[in-house]
């Protein structure tokens, strides 16, 4: 592999996008995602409703916002915020919450990548 094309990679601000993050599965893929792979890149996580439990597997230190106690419309109005002020390249739905939440209220107003 060619080392010189990775060093000219740019580096992605990357948004875990979910709506609980309780211990499970989910939560252990993210952390996982954030410790080992892309370690150049910037990670965040927004989480919409509640249950942060599974902050403690993360051994990585990450920007967290949370939302709970929130209307959807100020939710999608931080989010929108969050995502500019941190200028995210791309959003990685962990759940279908999250994901249909992106597209039906963030989705037209945002430049950033979507992935499910």
């Amino acid at each position: 592999m060619d080392m010189s094309l990775n060093n000219k990679r740019k580096k992605q601000n990357i948004l875990h996008l979910t709506s609980v993050f309780g211990i499970g599965g989910m939560e252990r893929v993210v952390a996982n995602l954030v410790q080992y792979i892309s370690q150049d890149n910037r990670h965040y996580l927004a989480i919409l409703r509640s249950s942060t439990e599974g902050l403690k597997l993360l051994d990585r230190e990450i920007k967290v916002q949370f939302y709970q106690g929130l209307n959807d419309s100020e939710i999608d109005k931080g989010l929108r915020d969050y995502i500019n002020e941190n200028s995210i390249n791309t959003i990685i739905a962990h759940n279908r919450h999250s994901l249909l939440r992106t597209q039906m209220n963030l989705k037209e107003d945002l430049k950033t990548r979507l992935r499910w």
